[in-house]
């Protein structure tokens, strides 16, 4: 693929609440990185930019200087939406068939978009509407009215917007029913471990760096399908297991003694894997983590740590989460029904066994906190004690078990100062004017 690439949010952007209130949907981590380093770890070349909401812009600038973010496009440009989830030979086989100044639907939603000259710029503004801090306020207005409501259909209906554009441009419409399209968090979970092993494919070297140190006592099988980065230091007694898929440690990674990772796993950079953690298949850990105790089939946004002793399965944990010592959570109902899980403003059947717990980004836990099956914890939260929560907690929760109460605004920003500055991170006014829109 060449030429420029633009990666866009669409108005499903709510479904992924909580962890979408302070990321954009292709900020959201899966395999070994983010939805949209999916897109542009290889075979992309030429310019890339974004298009996400309003009150996000400016976090995302800072977060990826240079990169333009709600730019006007006016150029031949490639659309790729953020919850489009490809594997690489599903991605280029795809793309290869979309034709000139046509657009790629699924139903109601935009997969993916070729569109040249000022028909790219027309659809460009498109995308935009649906993601003005209006349309946030309406769609978050909707979200409280929903609960009161049947369970409703994903299906989408193409804004007017979008109408407009195609049929006053002439594009050409394309279904791809076979496009993989994200509507909930839970889906992230259900594909790590493939998209773990899809990442593998494109990571080169292999073995390790020749300035990583591997210790002596550490046992490494099936080495050929394990990535070592420069200057990871892997400790006495580690045991790396690639038998049933690959493992990816970053640069930087220290994995202290006698820890366990069996594959497929990955370890983004500057992370410190616990002595004696256990982190089992399909888990993904992000850039500056400390993890330790027993993990199954779990993503770690960046800078998240869980440190100590507990188990944590089946789950998405938000970045700047500190969740304490002995600490556990449910992924399977006593029944071994399926689990039903808060999703845009309602409690849905999610379909699937195995599903733990997601959290969004800022909330710290006290020691002993427990979380039964499907539960999901908002942004900013803070929780103590060993009483269960209910299965929503709301954003801004500050309390114990069902006893909570709002958290107030500038002590939840005083903290996350702290957390942030712990990691030389500095919280910028940007930073504070997201927290405060949230």
């Amino acid at each position: 693929m060449s030429g420029r690439i633009c990666i866009f949010e669409d108005g499903k952007f709510a479904n992924f609440f909580p962890l979408s209130l302070t990321q954009p949907v292709f900020g959201l981590r899966v395999g070994t990185g983010t939805l949209r380093e999916r897109w542009l770890s290889d075979g992309v070349s030429g310019q890339s930019s974004l298009v996400c909401r309003d009150y996000l812009a400016d976090v995302v600038r800072l977060a990826l200087p240079g990169v333009p973010v709600n730019e006007a496009v006016a150029a031949d440009t490639l659309f790729v939406n953020a919850r489009w989830l490809c594997m690489t030979t599903e991605r280029d086989a795809l793309v290869s068939r979309l034709k000139d100044d046509t657009v790629a639907l699924q139903g109601g939603r935009v997969v993916a978009a070729r569109v040249r000259g000022d028909a790219a710029a027309d659809l460009a503004r498109a995308l935009r509407t649906q993601l003005s801090d209006a349309a946030v306020d309406a769609v978050c207005a909707q979200l409280e009215k929903a609960r009161a409501l049947p369970d409703v259909s994903d299906a989408d209906v193409l804004a007017p917007e979008l109408e407009r554009v195609i049929d006053g441009r002439r594009l050409h419409r394309a279904e791809w029913p076979e496009a993989r399209v994200l509507s909930v968090p839970w889906q992230l979970i259900e594909h790590n471990t493939a998209c773990i092993a899809d990442d593998f494919t494109r990571v080169a070297p292999r073995g390790h760096a020749k300035d990583a140190v591997i210790h002596p006592g550490v046992h490494i099988v099936e080495p050929k399908r394990v990535a070592i980065g420069r200057r990871a230091s892997i400790r006495a007694g580690t045991v790396i297991d690639a038998t049933d898929g690959p493992v990816v440690i970053g640069e930087g990674v220290v994995v202290m003694p006698n820890a366990t990772i069996v594959g497929p796993a990955a370890i983004g950079a500057g992370s410190v894997v616990k002595a004696g953690a256990r982190l089992l298949p399909g888990t993904s850990i992000g850039k500056v983590c400390k993890v330790g105790g027993e993990v199954d089939e779990t993503i770690f946004a960046d800078y998240a740590n869980k440190q100590h002793d507990g188990f944590l399965g089946h789950s998405y944990v938000g970045s700047w989460v500190n969740i304490g010592a002995a600490s556990n959570n449910s992924d399977l109902k006593n029944n071994y029904g399926n689990v039903r899980m808060w999703n845009a403003g309602r409690h849905r059947d999610t379909g699937r066994r195995f599903l733990g717990l997601v959290m969004g980004d800022h909330t710290k836990t006290g020691i002993n906190a427990v979380f039964n099956t499907g539960t999901v914890v908002g942004f900013n939260c803070n929780l103590y004690s060993s009483e269960m929560p209910d299965a929503f907690v709301p954003s801004f929760s500050w309390g114990h078990g069902r006893e909570v109460v709002p958290y107030d605004l500038e002590k939840a920003m005083q903290t996350a100062a702290a957390a942030l500055a712990r990691r030389g991170v500095a919280l910028t006014d940007a930073h504070g004017r997201l927290v405060a829109r949230v």
